[in-house]
């Protein structure tokens, strides 16, 4: 239990440095450069921009399953925004109009304090016995 209570709270550790980094990045205007799927359920398209540090990114933007209704095509505007860590990657990558990841932060650090707390718990527990009460 102690080993399993370490793993969940290394790896919503990890989810939460993610999320950390995409809070230090920014958000841009970003030119369309081409469409791959425009469909009601699905919208992925290329984008073109420079961040604020001069660094020109062309990427790929995945807005997911059912975006939000707007028109989107070759030569218009759209903003995203990028992770403070690495700017170009279409992982990292988003529309602002999609879903912030900040309740998955609330969740994530909840979780973690829980599973240390029971780590923390079962390690102190560990080498006491169970005490007797007086008759």
């Amino acid at each position: 239990m102690l080993i399993m209570a370490l793993v969940w709270a290394a790896g919503l550790g990890l989810a939460g440095w993610r999320t950390i980094d995409d809070a230090r990045g920014a958000t841009v205007d970003a030119e369309v450069v081409g469409i791959t799927t425009n469909v009601p359920g699905r919208r992925v398209y290329d984008v073109r921009f420079a961040t604020p540090a001069g660094q020109a990114c062309e990427s790929r933007v995945d807005s997911g399953s059912k975006p939000p209704p707007r028109e989107i095509h070759v030569g218009g505007r759209a903003l995203v925004h990028y992770s403070a860590s690495d700017p170009c990657s279409s992982f990292l990558l988003r529309e602002t109009t999609s879903m912030a990841p900040w309740p998955f932060t609330i969740v994530a650090s909840v979780s973690m304090v829980a599973c240390l707390t029971v780590a923390w718990r079962q390690h102190r527990n560990r080498g006491k016995s169970p005490s007797r009460a007086p008759r």
